[in-house]
């Protein structure tokens, strides 16, 4: 009888011991996960407050800050890539330009409204800000979002 309590204790030691591991494991995901997703939020809203300085810099030349925008995305997606370990090949631009096109009708309305209004003096400026900060906290967010399931997919 003795034998088979031990059995029976050992196996229930076991049990608790895959128990508190299976915990312990699912709580350094969730803190991963919070320590990358700090992280992006830094580089998400710096990236955003760049983009809206050198678009209201730029509004009067319609198009002009579409080089801006190509390179500010790009370092952005290299830079959360890096905080997901998640390894990327091309250069800022290459990245950024592939990013847009992912993004087509987000930034053909952008340009729309750059073309219509981006031109006029101080009314440019805050739209051209507005609009360039919004679309990139957009793809920001929508990248992190798709470096995360990448990551921890297996989870």
């Amino acid at each position: 009888m003795s034998d088979k309590l031990k059995t029976w204790g050992i196996l229930a030691g076991i049990i608790i011991l895959f128990i508190f591991i299976a915990l312990n494991i699912s709580t350094d995901i969730e803190a991963q996960k919070k320590a990358c997703n700090e992280k992006c939020h830094k580089i998400i809203h710096v990236s955003a407050a760049e983009a809206a300085g050198s678009a209201a810099a730029l509004s009067q030349f319609p198009g002009a800050d579409n080089v801006a925008l190509a390179l500010l995305i790009g370092k952005m997606v290299i830079d959360l890539s890096n905080v997901y370990d998640i390894p990327l090949s091309g250069t800022a631009i290459e990245i950024g330009k592939s990013i847009l096109k992912q993004y087509a009708f987000i930034i053909t309305a952008r340009f729309a409204s750059q073309w219509l209004i981006g031109w006029i003096p101080f009314l440019g400026n805050g739209t051209n800000a507005a609009t360039m900060s919004a679309l990139v906290e957009y793809i920001g967010w929508d990248v992190a979002e798709n470096f995360e399931r990448q990551k921890f997919k297996d989870t």
